[in-house]
């Protein structure tokens, strides 16, 4: 073979050698931005409806007010009005023998002592009672004692009156009992008459223990 032509061979070969590599790397080069334009398969990321996203961070209006405020409190019965029928103050005069008592009235309990079992006053029961010429007291029923169908003692305290009692007792048609006031040191007893009404006696506490004529528990 002619060394030129050997030569003008060889370096062909050469040449294809070196650009071979260069032809095939080129070939494998990253997408350029004409191939980045086709379309990706991957599923697009879903449009946030704002809200419903604020309805899943924050509870509902109505949830925060039911939970920060307490439930209403049911309103509380009405005090049952008692009445004093007739009544009138009587005089007493100069009591020698029993000189705890401050005043005398007469009248009629309405409804009688005697109904208020049939009348639904109970436990818890609450009564405007009137005192004679004076304001009325809330009188809450603490029990009912009964010892027979014509026999029972209702017992209680006033309302807001620290260590008072109350006490209403009836036997068939005959009614007696107290208030006792500790705090006024007074006590009002009454008891049936012959009149068919009842008689109110304004006790003075004070003198009540010094009375010779009347024994004291």
């Amino acid at each position: 073979m002619n060394p030129l032509s050997f030569r003008v061979t060889l370096s062909g070969i050469l040449l294809l050698a070196v650009l071979a590599p260069l032809y095939f790397w080129a070939d494998r080069e990253p997408r350029t931005e004409e191939n980045d334009s086709t379309p990706s398969t991957k599923t697009a990321p879903t449009p946030t409806n704002p809200e419903l996203q604020d309805s899943t961070q924050k509870p509902p209006t109505g949830l925060e007010e039911k939970a920060t405020t307490a439930a209403p409190e049911p309103p509380r019965a009405s005090a049952i009005p008692i009445t004093l029928e007739g009544i009138r103050r009587l005089d007493i005069g100069k009591q020698q023998q029993h000189h705890h008592l401050m005043q005398r009235w007469e009248g009629r309990i309405k409804p009688e002592v005697k109904n208020w079992r049939q009348l639904g006053y109970a436990n818890g029961t609450v009564l405007d009672f009137p005192l004679p010429g004076q304001s009325p007291v809330s009188i809450q029923i603490g029990r009912l004692e009964r010892f027979g169908p014509n026999k029972g003692v209702f017992v209680g305290n006033i309302k807001d009156h620290k260590l008072s009692n109350c006490l209403f007792s009836y036997v068939n048609d005959s009614t007696s009992g107290m208030i006792k006031i500790p705090t006024q040191r007074v006590s009002w007893e009454f008891y049936s008459n012959k009149e068919g009404g009842v008689t109110f006696d304004l006790i003075d506490l004070n003198s009540l223990a010094a009375c010779t004529s009347c024994s004291v528990d």
